[in-house]
């Protein structure tokens, strides 16, 4: 297993510690064409060529109204969606020559509906064109035993977010509760197996319930 992550952290030093020396855990800003290139092909040297490709990372940004803060607009895309294209054309070639691979990127719950609020349409607009991308990226290896999906989570309890924001958007929740990262990474690992080679281009929401019509579920 190959881990890149583009910042230094107490979660991936833990990481590195369990998953041991046999194992590839780098600092690396994979929106960076060069750099993910150079991990990439370090990974490959001592690891072979990967045949499973997971991008969970997409850097959230809020702004005051839509059209606010350009600069972020632009770096959203990169971490969501230009570092999925780039690291997605070096990969799957192998994968096809293979007949067999696996591609994963994380999305938004509600994102298929193009219903933005304003103050994340940035971010939105980055994870509907991903959305877009995977498909597509679906499409095009279909007939060569690669899958595409992407998994949606909604909020979940990562401990990333203000803890009064998330106490709020906790209680929007139809299942009543925060998703776990767990229930993300199960979900994940099924769509990597065997299990899973008859599902692709498909988007997966983990959310308890989050794109539900709110009548479908209120009691009484």
């Amino acid at each position: 297993m190959a881990v890149a992550a583009r910042r230094d952290s107490d979660e991936l030093r833990s990481l590195r510690e369990a998953l041991g020396d046999q194992h590839d855990v780098a600092l690396c800003d994979v929106a960076d064409d060069e750099a993910a290139r150079r991990w990439l092909d370090s990974v490959t040297a001592r690891l072979g060529a990967p045949d499973a490709l997971v991008h969970a990372a997409g850097p959230f940004f809020r702004a005051a109204e839509s059209t606010a803060d350009l600069p972020a607009w632009r770096r959203v895309f990169a971490d969501n969606l230009f570092a999925v294209v780039g690291l997605a054309g070096m990969v799957a070639p192998a994968m096809r020559a293979r007949s067999w691979g696996r591609v994963v990127v994380f999305g938004h719950a509600g994102v298929s509906t193009l219903r933005p609020p304003p103050t994340i349409a940035g971010w939105y607009a980055a994870k509907a064109a991903l959305l877009a991308f995977a498909r597509a990226l679906a499409a095009e290896n279909a007939g060569h035993g690669v899958t595409v999906n992407c998994v949606s989570p909604g909020v979940i309890e990562t401990g990333g977010m203000d803890a009064a924001v998330f106490q709020r958007m906790a209680a929007q929740v139809p299942g009543g509760v925060a998703g776990r990262p767990e229930d993300v990474a199960a979900l994940v690992a099924w769509l990597l197996s065997e299990e899973a080679a008859h599902v692709t281009g498909a988007e997966i929401t983990v959310a308890g319930g989050w794109d539900l019509p709110r009548a479908s579920y209120k009691s009484g």
